[in-house]
């Protein structure tokens, strides 16, 4: 992107300029930031400072007040305290002043963005920006906290327990009389107006006896039993479950607004934006709760409508990571234990330096001693006693636990025989799953599976029936028995797998022209021992030393002679047929001085062992005659082939089933 922006630049156009000029500052602000992380990290932890520099800043901060508000005296509370527009009201003197005491290697940059007023445009409006720095700035952040923790400096010490901010979102604890000091001298800072209606007092006291000790009356008075600190409900268990459950409400209004769009885009939306992503920081700083259950009900339910139906063996698949034969939708009410138990893990050290006095870990060990899920896994529970032990000899705790609970979930899922095996073996091959993710492509539009083709697909895949009764094939004008499954429709012989055949061809070779400094050729014959063998493509450079010849071919993973090795590993089916095309053709091809290799694809999108190499080496080197990034290219184009393979697939399960596509509704339809 930098790059065409360089070239439009030479050109005088006016927008290219600002473009140009704008991301050579980004560019310039992420290099900075760089260069100071490791001075950052030792300037602002003793300053109080967890936003900027700081892993898991906000994690800690609430595991650490979490637990001082549980184990604190009737007369100790905490203090919330909230700046007026912070970020854009910061006096930008007192910024420059600290950035060259402390950190001069940025004050370059900082005089070029904070000395010259921006105009900012309104309408017929126009406004000089004379305050604050820019949210958006990479190096914002630390220009912000650095002119924070300045200002702060002229707080009295020893006032309050602990004072702690994460960027502009100050948290205080101590005494009731001590917050009140506090408050005072916070109200002091010239630089900054503390927004009076905003700040929260947490404690034992109603409200009428926090304003007698010297509280304004203007701000909110909390309970040490119903709160919240940086968006996180915290708390008793009724009032962390109530807090949680009006953040999932929020979600719910989303749930039910994608399932009125396309069903491909809609589940991209559900997995990426609606599923666990909403729910992992919840899981991680308020624990487990009933909350969870409810907002993994509201995701099925969501999914249901999705792909019409599905049942609990179908479920518990599609809870399941995209490598193990999922579809991403983990549980929130599965994981919330273990999250939880990671986090505390992960933030002890950091929540030791914040309040000394407290151990985080204390309910971590509570909830391990009440989290099924490890007691079903003695890995599991064994790795997070020992973490809780010894927290910092761990890394990436979340991250293996779940994988071993994963991992014993999948192999429950994998004992239902060999078709099932086969099914799932499949679906969890490399790039088996692009065309769920797809890779945008800014020469061509994603073409997104209609909401037919998508649902039928993602039924089969889990296992699901995709009609009421079986009868005659009607792909082979009823020679042969189908299934309610489809198995027997996306092997039929006498199906449309001739036009998937081309559909994939043309693809490959979309992309092979553009690699190639020499075109490729398509159905080109050499001979071998039955006579001559006509090829789908030769590729004549880029790709070996040698000519490679390339012959297509698309097998079912379920055919009666294919399921069992599908079932022995990940695309097992495809490389099996590989093998007999090989054995059949590779002699008479080395003889023409060409090498042979078949691509071969199963029904789920699992490439052979031998094709997807191949594959990756065209997109190699289309990416590097169109200056894509190596991974974005590969990207791109399995999307590409997947997403053809799939519909094809689509066309063969929908014409055995008999199911007539509906219009479309909503966006990408």
């Amino acid at each position: 992107r930098h790059t065409r922006y360089w070239r439009d630049w030479s050109s005088d156009v006016c927008s290219s300029d600002l473009a140009c000029g704008e991301s050579v500052r980004r560019l310039a602000a992420k290099i900075l930031c760089a260069l100071v992380l490791g001075q950052a990290k030792v300037f602002f932890p003793p300053r109080g400072q967890y936003g900027v520099a700081s892993s898991d800043g906000a994690a800690g901060i609430i595991a650490s007040v979490d637990e001082y508000v549980r184990t604190s005296a009737p007369d100790v509370g905490v203090l919330k305290c909230d700046l007026r527009n912070a970020f854009n009201s910061a006096p930008r003197a007192p910024i420059l002043d600290a950035i060259a005491e402390h950190f001069p290697i940025l004050l370059a940059y900082a005089i070029c963005v904070l000395c010259c007023a921006c105009f900012l445009l309104y309408g017929l409006f126009v406004l000089l920006s004379t305050l604050g720095v820019q949210q958006g700035d990479p190096l914002g952040p630390i220009l912000f906290a650095v002119g924070l923790s300045a200002a702060c400096n002229d707080l009295e010490e020893g006032v309050v327990d602990f004072a702690a901010w994460f960027l502009d979102d100050g948290t205080a604890g101590g005494t009731l009389l001590n917050l009140v000091r506090f408050l005072g001298q916070m109200r002091a800072i010239s630089a900054w107006t503390v927004n009076i209606e905003k700040c929260e007092l947490i404690s034992d006291l109603s409200a009428e006896e926090a304003v007698a000790l010297g509280f304004p009356p203007e701000m909110q008075f909390r309970s040490k039993s119903d709160w919240d600190l940086l968006g996180c409900p915290c708390g008793s268990p009724e009032a962390v479950e109530a807090g949680l459950r009006k953040v999932f409400q929020r979600t719910g209004v989303k749930l039910e607004a994608i399932t009125h769009i396309t069903a491909h885009i809609a589940f991209t939306l559900l997995r990426v934006c609606c599923a666990f992503g909403p729910a992992v920081f919840f899981a991680r700083n308020a624990g487990p709760s009933p909350a969870f259950a409810a907002h993994d009900a509201a995701v099925r339910a969501c999914f249901s409508q999705i792909v019409d139906n599905v049942d609990d063996a179908a479920w518990a698949q599609a809870q399941l990571p995209l490598k193990r034969s999922g579809l991403g939708l983990r549980s929130a009410a599965q994981f919330a234990s273990v999250a939880f138990i990671a986090s505390r893990a992960a933030v002890a050290p950091l929540a030791a330096s914040i309040i000394p006095s407290v151990n985080v870990l204390t309910r971590a060990r509570t909830v391990l001693t009440e989290c099924p899920i490890l007691e079903t896994s003695s890995a599991a529970g064994d790795i997070a006693a020992a973490v809780l032990q010894e927290p910092t000899k761990f890394v990436k705790v979340q991250h293996t636990l779940t994988n071993e609970i994963e991992r014993l979930a999948n192999e429950a899922v994998l004992t239902g025989g060999d078709s099932t095996r086969a099914r799932l073996q499949s679906t969890r091959a490399p790039f088996a799953n692009a065309y769920l993710v797809p890779t945008h492509n800014p020469d061509r539009p994603t073409k997104w599976l209609s909401t037919a083709e998508f649902r039928i697909v993602i039924r089969s895949r889990l296992g699901l029936r995709i009609m009421e009764e079986a009868g005659p094939c009607t792909l082979c004008a009823g020679r042969f028995s189908g299934d309610i499954f489809g198995h027997h429709a996306t092997s039929c012989m006498c199906s449309m797998r001739t036009q998937c055949h081309h559909d994939l061809m043309r693809e490959t070779n979309l992309f092979a022209s553009a690699a190639l400094t020499q075109p490729s050729e398509e159905c080109c014959p050499f001979p071998c021992a039955g006579g001559s063998l006509r090829v789908d493509t030769l590729y004549r450079a880029n790709v070996g030393p040698r000519p490679v010849a390339t012959d297509l071919a698309i097998t079912g993973a379920l055919a009666n002679s294919n399921f069992k090795h599908a079932a022995s590993k990940p695309a097992g089916a495809a490389t099996h047929y590989e093998a007999v095309k090989i054995a059949k053709y590779e002699p008479s091809a080395n003889q023409s001085g060409i090498d042979f290799i078949p691509l071969v694809v199963d029904s789920f999108g699992a490439w052979g062992e031998r094709s997807l190499p191949l594959l990756l080496r065209i997109a190699r080197a289309w990416g590097r005659r169109t200056d894509t990034p190596p991974t974005v290219a590969r990207n791109i184009m399995l999307t590409a082939l997947s997403l053809r393979l799939q519909r094809s697939m689509a066309g063969l399960l929908l014409a055995a089933s008999l199911v007539k596509e509906p219009r479309e509704r909503g966006a990408g339809g």
